[in-house]
């Protein structure tokens, strides 16, 4: 009971301080530069660069009322579509991003430390370093909440919803086309092509430092998981991720009541992917995720009997029009 406790205390705290190094990290490098990366803070430097809401002598700005809004919208719309096990995840993000992100905003003033945090417009050389330190300090952020086992929630929430009506496509390619969404926006509304390249590089920065911190050089996961809806969590999990399920006969060792349990190995790319198809299908679902040391086999060391004929079709056909 104790190391429960101490267990969920550890992550709620992990999940406050990765909260607090992706609104440091937004406030600091991507909103002064107008770096946009896709997700809220992007979403909220594009409508401010359309209409600011003037605050006056108000403590918070107006990219502060729009991430505030959409944090809040878009976790009562994750409440709705997802219920509330879903929705928990992301609730201390949802309660300290906002609040974070003004706080931090206060230190790029001349009136604290004297303008230390504050970085110095010099062309794009100091927005290429607000590139490179924003995406890292962002991906670290995000990264800790991860290994805390909460969630930013943000623009992914509406990503998964979208995927509820627009069947057959994956949740990550979603995210995928959301972000890029953001982007192409804000290449519009800045009318700077270079700055939204810079933003895209950040992303990938982002996504370089989510993949170095959480999972560090093991790329895949392991997941067992037990449910009465185990052939449905099943096939939409060879469906979402194409990856190979196999379905175990287990009995419990307590109610000695015979189950069935899905294994299933994944990359760190559809980690979130296979959570959220299992806490949409059987919120009462069991389920132990291990970090996998390493896999060999089809699919991982080598590819699979499919992607093998693509392949050689597809150097058939080269060595045809090389041939003609």
């Amino acid at each position: 009971m104790k190391k429960d406790i101490k267990r969920s205390i550890r992550n709620v705290l992990l999940v406050i301080l990765g909260t607090f190094i992706l609104a440091f990290s937004t406030a600091i490098f991507l909103i002064p530069s107008n770096l946009v990366t896709g997700g809220m803070s992007g979403v909220a430097i594009v409508i401010d660069n359309i209409y600011s809401i003037p605050t006056g002598n108000l403590p918070f700005n107006s990219i502060d009322i729009y991430v505030f809004i959409m944090e809040w919208g878009l976790f009562i719309l994750g409440w709705i579509f997802f219920g509330k096990d879903f929705s928990l995840k992301t609730l201390v993000s949802a309660i300290c991003y906002p609040i974070f992100l003004s706080l931090c905003q206060k230190l790029v003033t001349t009136d604290f430390l004297n303008g230390f945090f504050m970085i110095k417009p010099d062309g794009y050389t100091s927005i290429m370093l607000c590139a490179l330190f924003g995406g890292l300090f962002t991906g670290a952020g995000v990264a800790v909440t991860f290994i805390g086992g909460g969630s930013t929630g943000g623009l992914d929430i509406l990503a998964l919803i979208l995927c509820k009506f627009i069947k057959g496509v994956k949740s990550s390619t979603m995210v995928f086309v959301c972000d890029g969404l953001v982007v192409v926006f804000g290449v519009f509304v800045l009318k700077d092509f270079v700055l939204c390249l810079l933003g895209i590089v950040a992303a990938q920065l982002c996504a370089l430092a989510i993949d170095k911190i959480f999972i560090g050089r093991n790329q895949a996961f392991i997941a067992q998981i037990i449910s009465d809806k185990y052939q449905e969590i099943s096939d939409e999990i060879i469906k979402q991720t194409e990856r190979s399920t196999t379905i175990l006969d287990v009995i419990g060792g307590y109610t000695n009541i015979n189950r069935k349990m899905v294994m299933v190995s994944y990359s760190m790319a559809e980690y979130a992917t296979v959570s959220h198809i299992v806490a949409l299908i059987d919120k009462n679902a069991f389920m132990t995720i291990h970090r996998a040391h390493e896999i060999n086999g089809e699919g991982w060391t080598r590819p699979s009997p499919e992607k093998e004929e693509n392949n050689e079709e597809s150097n058939n056909q080269k060595n045809e029009e090389t041939t003609n």
